[in-house]
C-alpha cells in the first residue's frame, strides 16, 4: 500500500534551493527550468522493510570433508576391486600351475 502527500513549492523557494537535492545528474538549473521545475518527494506509509539473508547449508570445510569423504570411499572400493582383481589373476596363475605339474 502506497500512500503519499504532496506540497506546493512556489517558484521563489524553488529558486532559493528548496528542492535542489533531487537533481540526480548534479546539473546547475536555468532561470527557466527552475520556473517550471517540479519538486516531488514520495515517502512510505511505513518503514517495514525485509531483510534477507542467505545462510549455505554447508560452510567451506564441510565440502571439502564431504567431497573428500566421497573420494576416499571412492578409492577404498577402487582399491578393493584391484585387490580382488590381483587376488583372482594369482589364484589363477598358481592353479595353472599347479596343472603343469600335475600332467
Amino acid at each position: 500500500k502506497l500512500t503519499f502527500a504532496y506540497q506546493s513549492v512556489d517558484s521563489f523557494k524553488l529558486s532559493q534551493g528548496a528542492c535542489y537535492d533531487v537533481d540526480m545528474f548534479n546539473r546547475t538549473l536555468s532561470e527557466n527550468d527552475r520556473k517550471n521545475f517540479l519538486c516531488l518527494k514520495v515517502f512510505y506509509a511505513t518503514a517495514e522493510s525485509e531483510i534477507y539473508r542467505h545462510r549455505p547449508k554447508y560452510d567451506g570445510i564441510q565440502v571439502f570433508s564431504i567431497i573428500g569423504g566421497y573420494i576416499g570411499l571412492w578409492l577404498g572400493v577402487s582399491l578393493l576391486d584391484l585387490h580382488g582383481y590381483f587376488m583372482n589373476l594369482l589364484h589363477l596363475c598358481l592353479s595353472n600351475k599347479e596343472k603343469k605339474y600335475q600332467s
